[in-house]
């Protein structure tokens, strides 16, 4: 109830945050201001300090707008968005809750650097079959994904090898049993510095990830698009993310069962490459083009204001 008053739901530390903010800066020549959800007392701070300053206030969301509002208040809180001279979002699913006014709003997706880009390694020369996934993953979808792939490796009796980079390695490890009975090998190690975990990405016959079914835009999806290699996806993907996918020249496959993944590795098993990654496709995802995009909103917001 007090967001709803008051624009936030602790008043006191929106007036201590504001306090903050204007003491900080002083007479620091401020051109614009952009804020981010979450929390969204971040856009009330940014709506007063922008108003004060005569100056226009650009609204962002990175994160699901449906994981942090009540449903019954999703559109309610989103037409607080009113007072931003533009909106901008890590995904087009986040539009739906807002209202469809003529303000720009625009998409800027999570991406990667350009130099992730160069001097990438001939890809396809491993003795087998091989799949590298990362991160910190869900072990319940990750075991599920690699018991999967075990079972296609003992039905076709094909060696299938997949490397895992990233926290709990140890708990990966533990996926396969260290016997070597198993077609499938695994091999979990820690956290690789970027620049060699794409070396490593780039030398697979394919990455995977597991699909989160509340992310809107899967931050995995797009780091692994930089390598350029076939990605597999365990679980529904949106088509938002197969779509920029295409955009950005990166063949995608969605499995969502046996039968579906089986078919696709068979096909990568029968020595199917992929069509070759145009590395200027990749250039429109990385960080330094998704900032121009981002400075054309803000450049944008600005000329408006200076029209009125």
């Amino acid at each position: 109830m007090n967001w709803l008053r008051g624009q936030s739901s602790d008043p006191s530390w929106v007036r201590s945050a504001e306090g903050a903010l204007c003491n900080g800066l002083g007479d620091v020549r401020i051109d614009l201001v952009w804020a981010t959800f979450t929390p969204i007392e971040c856009w009330t701070i940014a709506d007063r300090f922008a108003r004060a300053r005569g100056i226009p206030f650009v609204a962002d969301i990175k994160d699901n707008w449906s994981d942090y509002v009540p449903s019954g208040l999703r559109r309610l809180v989103a037409g607080r968005s009113a007072f931003a001279r533009s909106l901008t979002a890590n995904s087009s699913a986040q539009w739906p809750f807002f209202p469809p006014d003529r303000r720009p709003r625009e998409v800027i997706y999570s991406g990667y650097w350009r130099d992730r880009l160069d001097a990438a390694p001939p890809a396809g020369q491993n003795p087998m079959l091989t799949g590298v996934f990362f991160g910190r993953p869900d072990l319940s979808g990750y075991r599920q994904l690699v018991d999967a792939m075990k079972t296609w490796a003992e039905a076709r009796q094909r060696p299938l090898r997949l490397r895992f980079f990233g926290a709990r390695h140890e708990e990966v490890q533990g996926f396969v049993p260290a016997d070597g009975a198993s077609l499938l090998r695994l091999e979990a190690r820690p956290f690789l510095p970027p620049e060699r975990l794409m070396d490593e990405c780039r030398r697979a016959d394919f990455n995977f990830y597991v699909r989160h079914p509340r992310v809107a835009i899967h931050h995995k999806a797009t780091e692994l698009m930089a390598a350029g290699r076939p990605i597999l996806v365990w679980g529904a993907e949106t088509a938002e993310t197969r779509a920029l996918a295409e955009r950005v020249g990166v063949a995608m496959y969605v499995c969502r069962a046996q039968d579906e993944l089986n078919d696709c590795l068979d096909r990568f098993s029968e020595g199917y490459r992929s069509p070759t990654t145009d590395r200027i496709q990749l250039q429109w995802l990385t960080w330094e083009n998704q900032a121009t995009r981002l400075l054309a909103v803000f450049e944008s917001a600005l000329k408006e204001t200076r029209i009125q």
